[in-house]
């Protein structure tokens, strides 16, 4: 639109507010003057009295003539005339979605001012247009040269709707996501480049070169493994091309001019000719190259792989890490060989020969080559540098025919994968080679034969102990190991800090869930769709990115609620084990720890009734899920800091209560720690949260000097009574019956009571025992008697008259004491009584 905002477009300004250009339409983001104290500005809306702080220059294409410029004021077969001051006089182009970078060049003959766009896609296709001034790239109703989807031509204006057709455009797939402007290089120092647009993908790494015609070479040898692509310059001294590229700990800046545009190393044209295999009939191998299998593959739509590595020089060594990626010497070779099982009704007895790779790790890197094996499965011949594609027609476990179509990819396309940050040799790491397996016929673990036949530099220790990647339907281990396993496998290598798509999650099986931001982290993709979706939103497929990212397949549906494929390579087919150990997992098994306590301190008084309330204690389940009932049960749980259970928490509300006498001398702080539970049932996560009680010193009232102070009288109805007060006439006065736990208004509720401890023959094997309050002491605030009749009693000493058996919690607020007498007569009377 041109009567609305700037979106959609480039717009040409005249940075000079007192030039002789018009000024532009009010709006309420165009500045007046300077920015005020608190970096506010006044929008300008009055243009007679006002004087923006830039002007339009006048030969812009929408200044009307009326206005001295030579629009007539249709725009798609309607009359804006009558509505001049609203147009946004400003823009020079639209219908633009996301530009990344534009370069302005004069076109030959008619010295036309044009621009070079890399324009973003959303859906389904990246393009690079060339506009000049007045002319609409298409969007929103043209995604390149496609319709939008989800836009119909019958959603589409009435009138025309005319868009300048794009240079060049591809789809998201094979790892392009998001173009970068490049380019137009009038240089001779490059003459293959001289008049072409040069220009890439920030996702996939490539590197394209277009002329006017859009006739499209790929600099196949050109991209290096992980290629971030973030612009193109041309340095006018040198008329060399720089390419910058995105890292997170810095940006990486690559001369053109420096890189070998043309073929890598000459090859053999046949696998035979190689000589890594001493018989092409069952692929032995020749001395020095070794055979290995990894824990967990690759999905590559179902292929059987086999696996070799060479190393080139006796003294060359890989270098060990437990959790890193290993160092591969230069020189080294890895090769991978594919097979297909065409009669899955009879596995094993009809298998095609596809391909085999070669990796090279050489000094700027690697690079690969493959080879595609002959229809009789004799020989395979080194295939093209841009790679090529062909069916595959099987038989599946049902009886069922089914055809898909096989990529062997690009040597550009190899390096998507088996980058730097890979660590170039994807399969060789730690989780992966720790195994059982047969090497030159000696046994034992992968990790130990490498490490003694001197393969493997700087291992050490038990395998036993080390960890490793386990397949989908190992059931033996739990749920969220083999679907963090799965993830490193087939996402992590792109998947880190400084891979190649925006770092929003780490796929690396050593980190724990939390640090991956698998759960509920934010994708950080110009595709991705909805902005509210999350990684992994527990319990919610539809809104988590990866659920959908594994359920598109270009080859199949396109895209899947508007994402397109990962792995973005060498797939074309669904891998239905992974679809389901991903399903299971978020919907049944993915959880975050509770978080976010309600409270960190609290006060309380000393001396505070039993049951008073300290605060809820409270936490926060960040989970979302639709229709997972129990996912909002956390439950609460002192587990440290109480030894004499001073406070209570209900296990459902976390409402701390005080259960325990406090005493601000004797404790002034507690220091609890409540362990929170998300008890979601599959997998129940706990957290440690801490409060700090602090116990307030205040003067205690006992009007009455019973030792009970007058707080808890008025809660239990006893204001005023004397030390010896039985007011419910059980014989024992009310203050021990609080002691211990009793009603002190109810007869048939007695507390402490005196006690005749007597035995036919040994005295001191009986045992007393009693409740009280929390908080309160033996012979501190309160004491045992003893003696032979109910009239004569004396202090009874611990340690020296008897002895403390156990002493346990005994319900909320109270413990239970139990006493063994070291010294009494056969007739002997215990009490309990005030100090």
């Amino acid at each position: 639109r041109l009567t609305k905002d700037y979106y959609c477009s480039i717009i040409r300004i005249d940075l000079d507010p007192a030039s002789t250009n018009p000024k532009p339409n009010p709006y309420y983001a165009v500045a007046v003057g300077a920015l005020g104290a608190s970096g506010e500005f006044t929008s300008f809306s009055d243009p007679i009295t006002q004087n923006p702080n830039f002007r339009v220059p006048a030969d812009n294409p929408f200044i009307h003539t009326s206005l001295g410029g030579s629009w007539s004021g249709d725009f798609n077969g309607t009359d804006l005339s009558g509505q001049l001051s609203g147009v946004r006089t400003e823009i020079w182009a639209l219908g633009l979605r996301n530009p990344f970078k534009f370069h302005l060049d004069v076109e030959d003959g008619s010295g036309a001012t044009e621009a070079w766009i890399g324009d973003v896609g959303k859906d389904d296709r990246e393009e690079f247009t060339i506009l000049k001034k007045g002319e609409n790239g298409g969007w929103s109703y043209y995604e390149g040269e496609i319709v939008t989807p989800g836009v119909s031509h019958a959603s589409m204006p009435a009138g025309d709707t005319p868009h300048k057709e794009p240079l060049y455009s591809y789809p998201h797939t094979d790892g392009n996501n998001s173009a970068t402007g490049g380019v137009f290089y009038r240089g001779t120092a490059l003459s293959s480049f001289t008049n072409r647009y040069v220009c890439g993908d920030f996702g996939s790494g490539r590197i394209w070169s277009i002329d006017r015609n859009g006739t499209v070479s790929e600099l196949t040898n050109v991209r290096r493994g992980g290629n971030t692509l973030v612009d193109f310059q041309v340095d006018s001294l040198t008329q060399d091309i720089f390419i910058l590229e995105y890292r997170s700990t810095g940006g990486l800046l690559l001369r053109l001019s420096e890189v070998e545009v043309g073929s890598v190393e000459d090859y053999p044209q046949l696998l035979s000719e190689t000589g890594i295999f001493a018989d092409l009939t069952d692929l032995s191998p020749n001395p020095g190259v070794i055979p290995y299998t990894p824990n967990l593959p690759f999905w590559s739509d179902g292929a059987d792989k086999s696996r070799w590595f060479i190393i080139q020089n006796m003294t060359d060594t890989i270098n060990y890490s437990q959790d890193d990626t290993w160092t591969l010497p230069e020189g080294m070779i890895l090769v991978k060989h594919f097979d297909y099982d065409l009669d899955q009704q009879n596995p094993g007895t009809s298998m095609m020969r596809l391909e085999t790779r070669l990796l090279v790790r050489n000094a700027s890197g690697s690079y690969g080559v493959a080879y595609r094996w002959n229809e009789a499965g004799s020989d395979a011949e080194l295939i093209a540098a841009e790679g090529v594609d062909f069916p595959v027609n099987f038989t599946n476990a049902q009886g069922g025919g089914e055809s898909f179509t096989w990529r062997i990819p690009s040597r550009a396309e190899c390096l998507t994968c088996h980058t730097p940050v890979a660590g170039h040799g994807i399969s060789m790491s730690t989780r992966q080679l720790n195994r059982d397996q047969t090497i030159s016929g000696q046994a034992g673990n992968l990790l130990t034969l490498l490490s003694n036949s001197g393969y493997l530099d700087g291992f050490s220790g038990d395998p036993a102990s080390l960890p490793s990647y386990t397949r989908p339907d190992d059931t033996s281990v739990n749920l969220e190991q083999r679907v963090r396993s799965y993830l490193a496998v087939n996402c992590a290598y792109c998947h880190q800090p400084d891979g190649a798509p925006p770092y929003s999650w780490d796929g690396r099986d050593h980190l724990t869930l939390e640090q991956t931001q698998l759960l509920y982290g934010q994708p950080v993709s110009e595709a991705t769709p909805d902005l509210s979706d999350h990684i992994i939103r527990p319990g919610d497929l539809e809104n988590s990115s990866i659920w959908n990212k594994i359920n598109a397949r270009a080859a199949i549906n396109g895209s899947f609620n508007g994402y397109t494929q990962m792995p973005p390579l060498a797939t074309n087919r669904f891998d239905t084990d992974g679809l389901s150990l991903i399903e299971a997992w978020i919907l049944n098994h993915a959880n975050v720890a509770p978080t976010s306590p309600g409270i960190t301190s609290a006060d309380v008084v000393e001396a505070s009734v039993f049951g008073t309330s300290v605060g809820v204690f409270g936490a926060t389940d960040p989970d979302a899920r639709v229709g997972v009932t129990d996912q909002s049960q956390l439950s609460y749980a002192i587990v440290s800091g109480n030894p004499n259970d001073f406070f209570t928490i209900d296990a459902s509300t976390g409402e701390i209560t005080v259960t325990g006498w406090l005493d601000f001398e004797a404790v002034s702080e507690h220091n609890l720690q409540v362990d929170v539970t998300d008890n979601f049932g599959p997998n129940p996560k706990t957290t440690p949260m801490f409060v700090t009680v602090n116990v307030l010193d205040v003067a205690i009232e006992d009007a009455n000097n019973n030792q009970l102070p007058d707080t808890w009288e008025v809660f239990h109805g006893l204001s005023g009574v004397s030390t010896d007060s039985d007011s419910d006439n059980d014989g024992i006065v009310e203050f021990f019956e609080l002691l211990s736990g009793g009603n002190p208004n109810d007869p048939s509720s007695p507390g402490a009571q005196t006690v005749l401890l007597t035995a036919a023959s040994n005295p001191a094997d009986i045992t007393y025992s009693w409740r009280y309050g929390n908080g309160l002491t033996l012979e501190l605030d309160y004491l045992l008697q003893g003696g032979d009749n109910l009239t004569d009693w004396d202090d009874l000493m611990l340690s020296v008259d008897y002895e403390v058996v156990s002493d346990l919690a005994d319900g909320p607020g109270y413990r239970r004491v139990t006493i063994r007498l070291l010294n009494a007569d056969e007739r002997y009377f215990v009490r309990l009584s005030s100090p």
